[in-house]
């Protein structure tokens, strides 16, 4: 394996509130969780379809899944950014691309935890409006959904339009 320059350039900003932002929104989502759990019935909705309707239904304490897997998520991903030098790259890492290569890398994981975490938090949201009605993905968990798609190409190709 090619030996490579470690990250030593500071964070920038956005890349310490892109960490905030997923690191504090499955404390959202739990907090969500634990104020409506003890109004929520019996079942409640834990899988939606293609269309967004629900067709799976489990224990009320599963809402507390979503924000589980959201925080492992979330700490998993901003520990993984602070190792840039370890990620597969399609280009050859020398001393003079490193730091843009870097913080690239930084970002993209970053952004990816926030979106993850944000699209995690939407889940319980429709999850929890699911229990009052119809069981349906909310208009908000398809906008986090198409933000998540959409947000990391934008960004890699203004990188590439600005270098």
């Amino acid at each position: 394996m090619q030996q490579r320059p470690v990250d030593t350039t500071p964070l920038a900003l956005w890349e310490r509130a892109l960490d905030f932002i997923a690191l504090i929104v499955p404390l959202a989502g739990l907090a969500l969780a634990l104020s409506r759990y003890p109004e929520l019935p019996d079942q409640i909705p834990t899988h939606f379809n293609g269309k967004g309707v629900a067709d799976g239904y489990g224990p009320r304490w599963t809402i507390f899944l979503l924000p589980a897997i959201s925080m492992v998520m979330s700490v998993g991903l901003t520990i993984l950014a602070r190792f840039p030098h370890q990620f597969n790259y399609l280009t050859t890492i020398t001393t003079e691309n490193a730091p843009i290569e870097y913080k690239k890398a930084r970002v993209m994981v970053r952004l990816l935890s926030a979106e993850c975490a944000l699209l995690f938090f939407t889940a319980v949201l429709s999850t929890l409006q699911g229990t009052d009605g119809e069981a349906r993905l909310s208009p908000w968990f398809w906008a986090a959904f198409a933000a998540t798609m959409i947000t990391p190409v934008a960004v890699l190709t203004g990188w590439r339009k600005k270098n």
